[in-house]
């Protein structure tokens, strides 16, 4: 589910919501002093969790690339790396 951060209108905290996209016209109160008024505001793009960083490495198909790039680059190490 997508997160988003939210300005509160009142104490200016900034925090982050877990939620649909339609659910976005829902009111979200502030943890910090319960107002639900607030601006959505951009947030950084979300990055894989480091667990399933960790499984596509022993993914066979990861593996076959980096030997595909290992043999049209011998000078590379990337086989050193799997």
């Amino acid at each position: 589910m997508p997160k988003y951060d939210r300005r509160c209108g009142a104490c200016g905290n900034v925090f982050e919501v877990t939620c649909k996209i339609s659910d976005k016209g829902n009111n979200f109160y502030c943890p910090e002093c319960g107002n639900a008024d607030g601006d959505w505001m951009p947030s950084a793009p979300a990055l894989a969790e480091p667990q399933r960083l960790m499984t596509a490495k022993k993914d066979t198909g990861f593996k076959e690339v980096l030997s595909k790039i290992a043999e049209r680059n011998p000078r590379t190490n990337v086989t050193q790396q799997v």
